[in-house]
């Protein structure tokens, strides 16, 4: 299949994904993508290719040769599960790329179930020194919920640094704020002005003369 720099674009928007994913989950879940322009060669993408013994430029399976074939308006592919070149067992999930109604290229997981239950345990165990720093994400379900965590996150982070002067304390937090990007919240500053008993014209003033 000939591919336009518009497909090649969108496959390779997916590259990074791969990688980010292949890091979350760890070296027993294989991630690759495959492009239809060359099926002999159809690899162009692959972490932890250890798993299956595949690298890039590796040719496409048989069952993606028949996704291709029989299944090229089909979104949701179930999960199924297939055999590594070392006699593994894999549970694996095939997903199809496109572009509009073309389909362009196929993602594709493999996670191996032979790997020892304590070593993919291990992945998912809580470790605040994973990036070298304890930070973490809140997932609120509405902007309120988000706007009132990072205030008090930032708040609290403020009022216990006593490098800080009490006068200061207050735009700090603004700026602080400012760089989370929390004034891109619809709402933020009128929520922050009556929390610290202040005008939205004294945190506008405040934003100004930060940038």
């Amino acid at each position: 299949m000939e591919l336009t720099s518009e497909d090649n674009k969108i496959l390779q928007s997916y590259i990074k994904t791969i990688s980010n994913l292949a890091k979350l989950f760890g070296t027993g879940c294989e991630f690759v993508i495959h492009s239809l322009s060359s099926l002999e060669e159809s690899v162009m993408a692959i972490e932890n290719g250890h798993v299956s013994g595949r690298n890039i430029g590796s040719p496409i399976t048989d069952l993606a040769l028949e996704i291709v074939e029989k299944s090229k308006n089909q979104e949701n592919m179930e999960p199924y599960y297939s055999i590594s070149y070392k006699g593994e067992k894999l549970r694996s999930i095939t997903t199809p790329i496109y572009n509009k109604d073309k389909l362009i290229g196929l993602l594709c997981v493999n996670i191996n179930l032979d790997m020892k239950v304590s070593e993919f345990a291990s992945i998912f165990e809580y470790n605040d020194k994973i990036t070298g720093t304890t930070s973490s994400e809140y997932l609120g379900n509405s902007v309120e919920d988000m706007i009132k965590n990072l205030l008090e996150k930032v708040e609290q982070e403020v009022l216990l640094d006593s490098n800080i002067p009490n006068q200061d304390k207050n735009k700090v937090i603004i700026y602080k704020l400012d760089e989370k990007g929390f004034f891109k919240l619809r709402g933020s500053i009128e929520t922050l002005a009556e929390h610290l008993k202040i005008s939205p014209h004294t945190i506008y003033a405040n934003l100004r003369k930060k940038n």
